[in-house]
């Protein structure tokens, strides 16, 4: 009976919070709370010249991914500082906000050797976020 109850609860309790989004000039005075952040087009446009970056999947020759990571994109997506393997709370996230809940190590944590690949995760999102700011110069 209590697990029942518990588990009832863990369904139950579920917090987001808005953004603090703070205006272009940086006065942090003026900060606004926003729940859906509008993403500027051109770096959304940015992004999506990333997808053809070539990422790796090896940390060395016999220690590799099951499947090659790459530069996704979407139109409305969520993010988190953790990553839970759970198919019922993505499917719960997609049809309460109409939204794809994407992270860069969701192929990783799938094949649940996270600590290995760490550093190649790592490594990738360095490598995306140089290329991005690459871009950015006229």
């Amino acid at each position: 009976m209590k697990l029942g109850i518990r588990s009832l609860c863990l369904t139950i309790i579920f917090e987001y919070q808005p953004e603090e989004v703070f205006p272009k000039d940086g006065t942090p005075e003026e900060r606004e709370h926003a729940f859906w952040v509008t993403v500027d087009p051109r770096y959304f446009n940015i992004s999506k010249t990333l997808q053809e970056l070539k990422l790796e999947g090896c940390i060395n020759s016999t220690t590799c991914l099951s499947t090659t990571p790459k530069v996704t994109t979407v139109e409305r997506g969520t993010s988190a500082s953790i990553y839970v393997d759970n198919a019922a709370y993505r499917s719960f996230i997609y049809q309460k906000f109409n939204s794809s809940l994407r992270l860069g190590w969701r192929g990783i944590c799938r094949v649940k050797q996270a600590d290995t690949f760490t550093s190649l995760a790592a490594t990738n999102s360095v490598s995306v976020v140089v290329e991005f700011i690459k871009k950015l110069s006229p």
